[in-house]
């Protein structure tokens, strides 16, 4: 019983960990290719600047360096973790969602993550000037969401559910 138990407290962890890498690294495959021209550029300005109105403190620690280095250090983790974590909580939301309840099919993940993305020019308040921007905006966040959403699904989408059915036997 004890060995049963054992077995299964590793694969909790072991999975845990294997989804946080995932997440990694769909996040990183979306910075890639939002990176490449497929997304507005100016999107991810928009996010940095939500960011920093968040915490107006953090940001004029960051312009005055002769500060005290641990508050320095705690304005540096604020202003960059806070838009990495608005790009990163989509798709690690999905990725709970579909370990959850188990769901493997990829359509799931890309279709997702896409939409969840497209939640982030909402968030951050950014429209481009241009009508026919949004469009594009939209179909850049979404291809890039979709693309996230796949590589999510190829390291770890497929085993989906997995501790939900090991603790069913």
């Amino acid at each position: 019983m004890v060995v049963r138990w054992l077995g299964f407290f590793l694969l909790v962890i072991g999975r845990i960990l294997e989804i946080v890498a995932s997440t990694g690294v769909a996040a990183l495959s979306a910075m890639i290719v939002g990176s490449s021209g497929l997304v507005n550029t100016n999107l991810a300005s928009a996010v940095f600047r939500y960011s920093t109105t968040l915490n107006r403190e953090a940001f004029a620690v960051l312009e005055h360096p002769f500060l005290n280095f641990d508050r320095l250090q705690g304005a540096i983790w604020q202003v960059w973790l806070m838009p990495a974590a608005i790009w990163v909580v989509p798709i690690a939301g999905i990725a709970i969602i579909g370990e959850l309840f188990g769901l493997q099919r990829w359509a799931f993940y890309s279709i997702g993550t896409a939409a969840a993305l497209c939640s982030v020019p909402g968030l951050v308040g950014f429209i481009p000037p241009p009508p026919g921007d949004v469009v594009l905006l939209f179909i850049g966040v979404a291809c890039t969401g979709a693309i996230a959403g796949l590589v999510y699904w190829l390291i770890t989408g497929r085993q989906a559910g997995l501790i939900v059915r090991s603790l069913k036997q």
